[in-house]
């Protein structure tokens, strides 16, 4: 599934990189999101809602948006709201996602981000446990989808971190890639601890990417990294970036600043995706 985008796109560099970068607010929570406001208008900005009341968003983001060309997206709420689970209640975490899909949309959203499942599953886990819990999860998943469009928001799956989680790459791949009305958000930490076959993912799930968590490690925790300070395939990473998903938003999500050096790796970014571009152009 290869993108047309470079048949029939033939704009300035500059101008084709415009507005597919973002930063997540992971860094800047509660009273350091003020830092937020050094980001440049033509780069975007999401936020994890759960950490903000309606008062603190409603104060917060007409400051961070006002005269931003940046797209903005909102990661929805995850602590305690598990979609793969049964017994969780389904009417609360619709509740939850309902308050993140309005608050994507006053604002302008792009997009909304969905965890489809949480944690490790237990040790003494059945096979018959497991498939109850992929169907929940996918079930809450299609509903979530189709429900988030009643508010002009895309709702994009994530894939989870965990080695011994629920789904592994075909895992994932097998329950949600069928479903053509599903997109996706690819988190790169997540990918590199599972281990992910990035020329596979690109082939199968190509522009339904919208957009990736972009952060690091060294295979061994999730620790939202800064991009090259881990052991992900960057090179690797771009080449399929640029032939299958060049209109993907690159969301930086790391664990910390300062603000300057978030800024400086985003330009690091830039540079990789100016050069993989321009040799797709010659």
């Amino acid at each position: 599934m290869r993108c047309r985008f470079w048949d029939d796109k033939r704009d300035d560099l500059e101008e084709v990189i415009a507005l597919k970068l973002s930063i997540s607010n992971l860094p800047c929570q509660g009273l350091e999101i003020g830092k937020m406001r050094a980001i440049p208008s033509d780069i975007g900005i999401e936020i994890f809602c759960e950490c903000g009341s309606a008062y603190y968003w409603e104060h917060w983001l007409p400051r961070l948006l006002e005269g931003r060309n940046g797209t903005f997206s909102v990661h929805a709420p995850f602590q305690n709201l598990n979609l793969s689970d049964p017994n969780a209640n389904f009417e609360e975490i619709r509740r939850a996602y309902h308050e993140a899909f309005a608050l994507c949309a006053r604002y302008g959203g792009r997009h909304c981000v969905c965890h489809p499942y949480d944690g490790k599953r237990p040790e003494n886990d059945t096979l018959e446990q497991l498939e109850v819990a992929k169907r929940c999860s996918l079930e809450r998943v299609l509903q979530l989808n189709q429900e988030s469009r009643e508010y002009g928001v895309e709702l994009l799956v994530e894939n989870m971190p965990q080695k011994h989680g629920m789904l592994d790459q075909d895992g994932f791949m097998e329950l949600f890639a069928p479903y053509d009305e599903l997109h996706f958000l690819i988190d790169t930490g997540h990918a590199n601890l599972q281990a992910w076959d990035l020329e596979q993912m690109f082939q199968r799930l190509g522009d339904r990417i919208l957009a990736y968590h972009i952060n690091d490690n060294s295979g061994d925790w999730d620790s939202h990294l800064h991009a090259w300070e881990g052991t992900f395939p960057w090179d690797t990473f771009f080449a399929g970036y640029t032939r299958y998903t060049p209109e993907a938003v690159l969301v930086c999500e790391y664990n910390a600043g300062p603000m300057e050096r978030i800024l400086a790796n985003v330009d690091r970014i830039r540079e990789h995706v100016e050069a993989n571009m321009q040799g797709k152009f010659e």
